[in-house]
């Protein structure tokens, strides 16, 4: 995980493939209408906490809904709640 976390950081992982996104469902999606903010797997909630704390490649109005969307669903996740705590979030 810790160098997952330093991808991250770095800039170094891909969009997810837009045939992959396609494939997920809806409920995947933090924002399932323009299914964006994919959350449907541990490394993707903490991409999305990253975005939301960077601000990059997010609206400044859809932090909050990104970090609540990950915390309601990877809440208790051991490796999301030490990410979150590594992106300064109050978990």
């Amino acid at each position: 995980m810790r160098k997952l976390l330093e991808r991250l950081e770095a800039g170094g992982l891909d969009e997810m493939a837009q045939s992959t996104r396609e494939s997920l469902p809806k409920s995947a999606f933090v924002f399932p209408d323009r299914r964006d903010f994919p959350i449907q797997d541990e490394k993707h909630a903490i991409l999305a906490l990253r975005y939301a704390t960077t601000g990059f490649r997010i609206r400044k109005e859809d932090v909050p809904v990104v970090i609540k969307a990950v915390k309601k669903r990877w809440g208790t996740n051991d490796e999301v709640k030490a990410a979150a705590k590594r992106f300064g979030l109050d978990w």
